[in-house]
């Protein structure tokens, strides 16, 4: 049977996509009411070869795990999708992020075929593509797919590095259902490949979907430890001097848009730090490929790493231009085991521990990647999810498919401008912006940054822009990651 046929069958007054779902269903099997599956194998993920599992049922819970020199996690418990990182400490999903996991879990375990599940099937034209897309969700992944045997072939999204990739092959059938061994993910030039060596179905074992605790041995808070700790300040800028194997070694960037640790190669050196992998990391107009690197404690305040993985670039550009000894940046690492202040102004921040959920204080946030990330109002009264990247010394960013959908450059006198950061600079324009409400205050006749960049973070479609230290500057912000808080105290100065 060819997918052509399935036209012929239009008579059931079924649409194309029912069609398509009810024989993919009826070719690929169906999970089966009390079956956990668990597929395991070795993937090479980040060029770290690493023990792979992969866990899933019928109630559209999934478990994804890779077990190594570069551990990591993915799960979902049919309310959250979750994930624990490089850094070990997990966090949950949101938006694109969370639809597009989904999406790709319930093609390998062929949850997607489900008349009642979660996945809509759109834009089916040439019998072998279509795009996929989370009932109420926003994200599309392309999907490929052989006309006969109706397994997918390959997923497709787009990500700062150009298209995201997952390729599926080696399908074969185990008791009622056809599960692909072999996968193969390709983004910023990198790939990366699974391999499944063994599959089993297990009625009576029920894993927990949840989200973990911190990954055990990766850090930890000294509750004696000073909570206030010196910093530097230099165009907006925030820097902090931490301990490196208990030297002081230099500033590091307090960097909220900072996903993992950065050193320079001068640390690397000295402390002949191990190469444990390699992967394209997303800079704000492109991305470049970084070693992971391993082999250090680091200590600020009462925040201790235990070998944290980090990615090695070197910063003394960025030293040379603020005239200071500047050895690194650490971001979602530190602020992830920690309630940290950033005073608008004064010499020293606040670094306390995480507290219970119920001492939370301030508004909710979300997370893109391991940003923080917050919705905004902007004139015309149009609203936007946008990061906080106290990495940035902006006051916004709007990222250029925002700039082209809502015509942000029309009519507005702008003068061109170089936008930079991790994996190089571009042409952009700044000009003027009639308001920006971002938490309680809204900045009036203020200065913005419109992107027009075709790669890398500023060419995001899933969020709005990147609010950096400009307008992040005016407030006493405390970030409180382990409860999606952030707390913005505005100075008395101020008010």
């Amino acid at each position: 049977m060819v997918f052509t046929a399935i036209y012929a069958l239009a008579r059931l007054q079924a649409s194309p996509a029912d069609l398509l779902r009810a024989a993919a269903r009826k070719e690929l099997g169906v999970i089966e009411d009390n079956q956990t599956w668990v597929m395991r194998g070795t993937s090479n993920f980040y060029g770290a070869t690493q023990s792979f599992q992969f866990i899933f049922d019928n109630k559209s819970n999934w478990l994804q795990t890779a077990t190594g020199p570069i551990s990591m996690e993915e799960g979902d418990n049919g309310t959250m999708v979750w994930t624990r990182g490089l850094s070990g400490v997990p966090h949950e999903e949101f938006r694109h992020e969370k639809e597009i996991s989904r999406i790709r879990a319930f093609v390998v375990n062929g949850e997607w075929t489900n008349p009642d599940g979660r996945v809509e099937i759109l834009d089916l034209q040439d019998g072998r593509t279509c795009n996929l897309r989370l009932k109420g969700g926003n994200a599309m992944v392309k999907m490929t797919f052989d006309p006969v045997t109706f397994q997918a072939q390959q997923l497709s999204n787009w990500s700062p590095d150009g298209d995201e990739t997952w390729t599926f092959s080696q399908w074969t059938r185990m008791n009622n259902l056809h599960i692909p061994k072999k996968w193969v993910h390709v983004q910023g030039g990198e790939t990366d490949t699974i391999t499944v060596s063994e599959v089993r179905l297990q009625r009576s074992y029920r894993p927990g979907y949840g989200m973990p605790k911190p990954l055990a041995g990766t850090g930890s808070f000294d509750v004696k430890a000073p909570r206030e700790v010196k910093v530097m300040r230099r165009f907006g800028y925030v820097f902090v001097r931490p301990l490196i194997n208990g030297q002081d070694l230099g500033w590091f960037f307090l960097d909220t848009g900072a996903d993992l640790l950065v050193l320079d190669p001068t640390i690397i050196a000295k402390f002949k730090m191990q190469t444990v992998g390699k992967a394209p990391v997303a800079g704000v107009v492109a991305s470049q490929s970084y070693d992971f690197v391993k082999g250090i404690d680091f200590e600020l305040g009462g925040i201790k790493l235990n070998k944290p993985i980090g990615i090695g670039l070197d910063l003394q550009p960025f030293a040379k231009a603020l005239n200071m000894p500047i050895v690194g940046i650490c971001g979602y690492d530190v602020f992830c085991r920690s309630v940290i202040t950033i005073p608008a102004k004064g010499d020293t921040i606040r670094i306390d521990p995480p507290v219970p959920m119920a001492e939370a204080k301030g508004v909710e946030m979300e997370f893109h990647g391991n940003a923080p990330a917050l919705e905004c109002e902007f004139e015309g009264g149009r609203k936007a999810w946008f990061t906080l990247d106290t990495g940035s010394g902006s006051t916004v960013d709007f990222f250029s498919p925002l700039v082209a959908s809502a015509k942000l450059l029309e009519g507005r006198k702008t003068s061109r401008i170089m936008s930079g950061g991790a994996g190089g600079s571009a042409e952009s324009f700044a000009g003027p912006l009639e308001y920006f409400v971002l938490g309680p205050k809204r900045f009036e006749k203020t200065q913005a940054g419109f992107q027009v960049v075709k790669k890398g973070g500023f060419s995001s479609p899933w969020v709005g822009g990147n609010v950096g230290a400009g307008f992040l500057g005016k407030f006493d912000m405390t970030y409180d990651y382990a409860n999606r808080r952030l707390n913005f105290g505005i100075p008395a100065s101020s008010n």
